[in-house]
């Protein structure tokens, strides 16, 4: 997702590699209609969802701490520089070496 600076109104402060909600999820709602696993069915209310999702999951964190809910708006937003991702269960089986039983399949 890009980020740029975002200026506050009130403190009139500049926050550097911010986004704000609505351009969160304008973007991912686009991002979801091109990938053909999703398509153009994709509603904009779902991909607000999914954010809320990764807000949840601390991939990225509100500019205003006391704020603790994505909120599609001009609330500003920035990612999470300490998120470290997990491996899946499904990568961590791809990985493995197969069993003389798999391979015969």
């Amino acid at each position: 997702m890009p980020t740029k600076a975002h200026k506050l109104r009130l403190g009139l402060k500049n926050f550097e590699n911010t986004f704000t909600g609505a351009e969160a999820v304008e973007f991912l709602h686009k991002h979801l209609q091109k990938n053909p696993n999703y398509g153009m069915q994709v509603t904009k209310d779902q991909a607000s969802k999914l954010l809320k999702q990764f807000f949840n999951q601390r991939v990225f964190t509100a500019v205003d701490l006391k704020q603790n809910l994505f909120k599609d708006g001009y609330a500003l937003y920035r990612f999470n520089a300490n998120f470290k991702v997990s491996p899946s269960r499904h990568a961590q089986t791809m990985n493995r070496p197969r069993t003389p039983q798999e391979t015969q399949k």
